[in-house]
């Protein structure tokens, strides 16, 4: 029978373009004959955006509705378009984290696993593992994991044990409640309050105990009971740690066989047992049927028991991290002839479940991984994104430490502050030591936190400052839990319960110690550093408004009115409610100086007596403001009286200030505020008016602003507009409810 003979032509489908020379350019060959636009091609890098997705767990349907969802533009005729190149959600992804930073609230990424097998495992040993990981992860969800088979798929068998470690970040202010459920021995630590170390709370199932001829694992502790009941007290507080709830007890004949843990002290060293027969603690059926003291008692469950226990937190501050680690593991130890002991899991419920509550009081719920970050997450200031940044440097309620605007140092950094509307100042200087104590209440400190754990917070305001033991000078109070704890800017200094006192921050400068004596004062504990002549003291006992002149002293300074105190706590504040420091370099000595005037003076005089005449001024120097014509000069004559180049031309009041500075230096009349700020207008009850030496009002560029303006007719004729009138002049008006014009005739 003649051979048939076959001829193959083309590659293989199965071999899925593996029998070419070049996979990518057939890719591209059949790609590019699914699109008959010209001057259009379809090649393999289009595929780019969805390389590397995967369907799983997800529908057709879900897709879809994202379907239409790109975002494009509005044109002049108002219909939309695409924009090109397109913004793809990766690119809006990133403006967000351009925005929000790398997330630091309920943007975790979980903790860090690390998973070890069987053989890494010794429970005698502190952290329990002592290999290396196998493998690690951020795998955390929900934090309720159950496993039917191996902890991961590349786990040597069921055994074996996880190590999650990273932190924990509260979005309250508040204590939290951490709850553990497992079957399988564990570990919980959390950060040492006002340290960076870890305080282990919870070490169950790392003791093995022979129960009936059977190992299972637990721990034997000292214990007592006073009475028949259902409560039984450890020897050593420190070994609730070791004693959860579900374990079952036995030890003295006083505890009813099969009596198992309902309850365990957080703080104290009492664990509270329930009968076998009953749900809940009851005294008809008590687990102690008598007292014992000091008897050896064991606390004990098996691999695949449930048990469960609770750590509730000191005080945590919300958007902090804490560090956190959390151990899982089916035990292994070494027996007494050295070999090692493990239990075979395979058959065994094996799960672990992590619930908080994020309140005192609340309901417990899923701890979820957004709440929880990595080891290595990145906290840095160079990850915060422009969101984070203007918070931090924002002035929030209760005001700010930020001292001032600008540059205090140098004039060519000033920094210009408008506003569109009046400013509304409601600061008065406070009068007594009773007006500005708005609370004094005995609270608690750890040192290294910034926790007050006080019973009342009524009058604590946030802002105020707080003074006492534990307390660091200028500590500041940032959020008030009511009759819970308040919060301070900065971490206390000291351990223990003392009285504080909060003190009112609207205007305050400093506190010191010190006394008085006539007109001066005397600071004994710390300086005067920070004040300013014109600055208020007030102490117990002071007199209403004791001003203070500065004199160079760093201890020392006169006071406005003589009295006498003994050596006290000594409260400086404000004198008035805005304090401009801007002019401090602009107006230093050598640049420009004011001199006072002694005596009313007449429009049309040219010879000043002033009060003294300072000793950097010199002949020659420019004298500036209203009452003076365009580069007038100046001429001492002797230590209280000068001559002027040119007269003036506007009356002077008696006490008014006047700039005088080298012409070089151009206009300081900023550095000596007018006395008499009404010209070139003459003051009246009323408000401002013309003078009659000045009548018409010229105005060469700029504004007038004004809140309500009379015209009185003195030879102006102010007639209504009617038809045939015409105007070549009008005078703008802008109000907040338009634009009008007021016109006007040569």
């Amino acid at each position: 029978m003649a051979r048939k003979i076959f001829k193959r032509v083309g590659v293989r489908r199965d071999r899925n373009l593996s029998d070419l020379s070049s996979t990518k350019e057939g890719l591209n060959n059949l790609l590019d004959t699914l699109i008959d636009e010209t001057g259009n091609t379809f090649v393999s890098e289009d595929l780019d955006p969805i390389r590397n997705i995967y369907a799983e767990g997800l529908s057709s349907g879900q897709y879809q509705k994202i379907a239409g969802s790109r975002t494009q533009y509005t044109k002049s005729n108002g219909s939309n378009a695409d924009f090109k190149p397109a913004i793809t959600y990766q690119n809006q992804l990133d403006k967000f984290e351009v925005f929000s930073g790398t997330p630091r609230i309920n943007g975790g990424n979980g903790l860090t696993a690390r998973y070890y097998n069987n053989d890494d495992i010794d429970i005698s040993q502190v952290g329990i593992f002592t290999g290396t990981a196998f493998q690690q992860d951020n795998f955390w969800e929900a934090g309720n994991f159950s496993w039917t088979g191996k902890i991961t798929p590349m786990s040597d068998n069921s055994n074996g044990g996880i190590e999650w470690e990273g932190y924990f970040i509260p979005t309250i202010t508040s204590k939290a409640t951490f709850h553990y459920d497992t079957t399988a021995s564990y570990t919980f630590e959390f950060q040492t309050e006002g340290a960076d170390t870890y305080t282990e709370h919870m070490r169950v199932g790392t003791v093995p105990v022979s129960i009936g001829g059977n190992v299972s694992l637990g721990g034997t502790f000292t214990t007592s009971a006073s009475a028949a009941g259902n409560s039984i007290t450890l020897t050593t507080a420190s070994k609730r740690v070791n004693v959860a709830v579900g374990q079952t007890v036995t030890g003295p004949g006083n505890i009813v066989a099969g009596s198992k843990v309902y309850s365990v002290s957080q703080t104290g060293n009492t664990v509270t047992l329930v009968h076998p027969d009953v749900t809940e603690p009851d005294g008809g059926t008590p687990a102690v049927t008598g007292s014992y003291s000091n008897t050896s008692t064991t606390f004990f469950s098996d691999t695949g028991v449930s048990t469960r226990k609770t750590y509730q937190t000191y005080v945590l501050e919300e958007y902090q991290k804490y560090k956190i680690r959390i151990r899982y593991f089916v035990p292994r130890w070494r027996s007494t002839s050295s070999t090692w002991q493990e239990i075979n899991s395979d058959s065994q419920e094996r799960s672990a479940g992590f619930d908080i509550s994020r309140n005192l009081g609340s309901t417990a719920d899923h701890l979820r991984y957004n709440e929880l970050f990595s080891h290595d997450y990145d906290f840095s200031d160079e990850s915060k994104g422009k969101f984070p940044i203007f918070v931090d440097n924002s002035i929030l309620f209760g005001g700010t430490t930020t001292s001032a605007l600008g540059s205090s140092t140098n004039s060519a950094e000033y920094v210009k502050v408008k506003s569109t509307k009046k400013i509304d100042i409601k600061y008065i200087p406070p009068t007594s030591l009773s007006a500005i104590t708005k609370a004094s209440h005995s609270g608690t400190t750890v040192s290294g936190t910034p926790v007050i754990v006080v019973g009342s917070t009524t009058g604590i305001e946030v802002g105020n400052y707080v003074f006492g033991t534990g307390i660091p000078d200028g500590a500041r109070i940032r959020k008030v839990v009511i009759n819970e704890y308040v919060l301070i800017d900065t971490n206390t200094n000291s351990t223990g319960t003392n009285t504080h006192t909060y003190i009112d921050h609207r205007g305050f400068v400093k506190r010191a110690t010190g006394s008085t004596s006539g007109t001066t004062l005397t600071i004994s504990s710390g300086n005067t550093t920070g004040l300013k002549s014109g600055m208020i003291m007030i102490c117990n006992g002071s007199t209403k408004y004791t001003g203070i002149t500065t004199t160079g002293s760093t201890t020392q300074a006169t006071m406005s009115e003589s009295q006498g105190h003994g050596t006290r706590a000594l409260y400086f504040y404000e004198g008035k409610g805005l304090r401009n420091d801007s002019l401090l370099q602009f107006c230093q000595p050598t640049i420009a100086r004011c001199i006072s005037l002694d005596g009313n003076v007449a429009a049309g005089n040219n010879v000043l007596t002033v009060k003294s005449i300072p000793a950097e001024v010199s002949n020659g120097w420019v004298i500036r403001g209203f009452q003076f014509d365009t580069d007038t000069t100046i001429t001492i004559d002797s230590s209280t009286q000068i001559t002027l180049s040119k007269s003036t031309i506007n009356d002077l009041l008696s006490g008014e200030s006047m700039s005088v500075a080298p012409n070089a230096n151009g206009d300081r009349t900023l550095c000596c505020p007018p006395v008499d700020t009404s010209p070139p207008f003459t003051p009246t009850e009323e408000g401002l008016e013309t003078s009659t030496n000045f009548p018409n009002l010229k105005i060469n560029g700029g504004n007038i602003r004004f809140d309500e303006i009379n015209v009185t007719s003195t030879g102006i004729n102010i007639v209504n507009y009617t038809d045939g009138d015409t105007s070549n002049r009008y005078v703008p008006i802008n109000t907040p409810s338009g634009n009008f014009k007021l016109l006007a005739t040569t």
